[in-house]
Parts: structure tokens; C-alpha cells; sequence
């Protein structure tokens, strides 16, 4: 995906994202904290870039515990959501628009590029892994988990008994 256009299956992602309150990812927030602090100190000094943010809740729970965290998201539909999301909480998230495979997003900058459940999406992914690689400060940490998007437990396809 090159472009960075309104997609039809976001509006209901949003919504289906919409009912669940920013609390109810606190748990996974400070899993994914915990599991990052084994490998890499986290304070108010670390530089993080989240890569395909979603819905926005790994930059608004950061900025709300006191961490440095930037957003890249290829969606307009979910930065404007993220970012509606983290000023009901009085959280001004800093979320981008843009593609992994294209955008600048700096060499030697951030201490930790994180993507949780997003690279799977990512066409080119060899050259936005080159990008992430790039990005971090020597001894930088690439965090990231994906899901197999053709797996049953996935959620992304719409098959009866799926996910």
C-alpha cells in the first residue's frame, strides 16, 4: 500500500476499536513495557518510534507514563482517530501519517522501534526493516511481534467460527 487513502474497512475497525476504553490496553502496554525493559532501560530519556500505530494506544499510554514516543501510520482515518483518542484523556499523542517503505524516519534517532501486530501488512517489508534498522541509535532495539494473517486466530478475514 503506497498511498496513504481513506479505507472503507478502517471505518469499521475505528468502531469496533471505539468501544474498548483506552484502559482496557493498559495491561498490554505494561506487558510490552516489561518484556522492552528486559532487553532496554525505559525513562523519560528513551526515544521510541512506534511503527503502524493503530488506534494510537502505545503513544498515549507512553506520553501518559512519562515516555517519549512518536507515531508512524499509514491511515489518516486511524491518526486522526489516535490522536481524538489521546485528547479525551488530555494526551496530545505524537502520531504521523506515513508508510514505513517510504518515509523518512531518521538514522541513529530513536533508541527502540517498536510494530505490534503491523508489519504484517507491510508489502515491501525488507525495506522498512532496512528503514527501522537505519533509525536506531547504535545498540537500538527493533520490538516487534506479528501475527500470520491467513491464521484462524488472527482476525482478519471474515470466515464463520474465525478468530
Amino acid at each position: 500500500m503506497k498511498s496513504y487513502e481513506n479505507l472503507p474497512h478502517i471505518k469499521e475497525y475505528i468502531r469496533q476499536q471505539s468501544l474498548i476504553p483506552l484502559e482496557e490496553f493498559e495491561l498490554q502496554f505494561w506487558k510490552t513495557v516489561k518484556r522492552i525493559g528486559k532487553f532496554k532501560t525505559l525513562n523519560e530519556k528513551t526515544k521510541i518510534l512506534e511503527v503502524g500505530t493503530g488506534i494510537g494506544w502505545f503513544p498515549i499510554l507512553c506520553k501518559k507514563n512519562g515516555i517519549f514516543c512518536e507515531g508512524l501510520e499509514i491511515s489518516p482515518q486511524l491518526v486522526e482517530y489516535g490522536k481524538t483518542l489521546g485528547r479525551k484523556y488530555a494526551i496530545e499523542p505524537n502520531i504521523e501519517i506515513g508508510n514505513i517503505e517510504e518515509s523518512d524516519i531518521g538514522t541513529s534517532k530513536y533508541d527502540i522501534v517498536i510494530t505490534l501486530s503491523a508489519f504484517e501488512h507491510v508489502e515491501h517489508w525488507q525495506v522498512g526493516i532496512r528503514r527501522i534498522f537505519n533509525a536506531l541509535k547504535p545498540g537500538g532495539l527493533f520490538y516487534f511481534y506479528s501475527t500470520n494473517r491467513y491464521s484462524l486466530f488472527s482476525v482478519e478475514f471474515n470466515f464463520p467460527l474465525y478468530g
